[in-house]
């Protein structure tokens, strides 16, 4: 298990680009079928934006094999980092930070004393098996992974100092508000020259912070793309997205297959 929770980090560790998987149904069954299946490095339990509460998020975690839990924030109170935490996640996405200030408060609440002022009680993961002898309060710090959102022209315009803050991993770019805050209709792949060129920003401020670079795909293609660009994680698509696709591909099989002696498709 411990070498699962830790497969992100390790292989950012390593330089290797990581590959996640973007879940939103809530669905634990779901997560388990395709961390099951396939060789994701995280799948991130979307809190914001997903259909998921906390019980139903730490379900989500429980389920994930062979890849790190992740989640993305619903807010930045810390009530609910404290929760995700709690429940087992070995990264955190928060949404919306603007400023470097904003950052601080984020990290902050996510590491325990004397690093920052989260509060004790993991109630789940002091089940993980991380941290030896110490248990889980002796490598909580070091093992959980802090990615800042870069999703508005505030956070692009103080992206250096966000990415500066200490603790902070990397910075993780949320391409359809940055897009619908540059003026532009929102894209999970963008296109717009100006998006692409807010996007190179980003990525270069993080590494010459020494930090991580992070990206929302909307497909595999265009994720391929990005870490041929030099970010060091990316998404490959969404469960509902899959799900969606793959339902409409084998209706199509279906139905495109009429003629001959059988029944007609409809």
């Amino acid at each position: 298990m411990t070498a699962a929770l830790l497969k992100a980090r390790n292989a950012l560790h390593a330089g290797r680009t990581i590959v996640g998987h973007w879940h939103g149904s809530g669905c634990p069954l779901l997560a388990e079928t395709v961390t099951a299946t396939s060789d994701y490095d995280v799948l991130v339990v979307d809190c914001q934006h997903g259909i998921i509460d906390a019980p139903a998020a730490m379900a989500v975690m429980a389920s994930v094999r062979n890849a790190s839990p992740f989640v993305r924030l619903r807010d930045t109170s810390a009530a609910h980092i404290h929760h995700a935490l709690d429940a087992g996640a070995m990264g955190l996405i928060a949404p919306l930070i603007n400023t470097a200030d904003d950052a601080r408060a984020f990290v902050c609440e996510a590491m325990y004393p004397p690093l920052g002022s989260r509060s004790f009680g993991p109630v789940r993961a002091s089940l993980l098996g991380l941290g030896g002898p110490g248990g889980y309060f002796a490598s909580a710090n070091e093992s959980v992974l802090c990615w800042a959102m870069i999703e508005t022209a505030a956070a692009l315009h103080n992206v250096e100092q966000i990415a500066a803050v200490p603790g902070v991993h990397g910075v993780f770019i949320g391409p359809n508000d940055l897009s619908l805050s540059l003026g532009v209709p929102p894209s999970s792949n963008p296109q717009d020259p100006a998006v692409l060129q807010s996007i190179a920003k980003i990525r270069a401020a993080a590494h010459s912070a020494s930090k991580k670079a992070g990206i929302f795909c909307g497909d595999g293609a265009f994720a391929r793309r990005m870490a041929d660009e030099g970010f060091d994680f990316v998404i490959a698509g969404t469960d509902t997205g899959l799900l969606q696709m793959g339902a409409a591909r084998e209706l199509e099989a279906v139905r495109a297959g009429g003629g001959g002696g059988g029944k007609p498709a409809y």
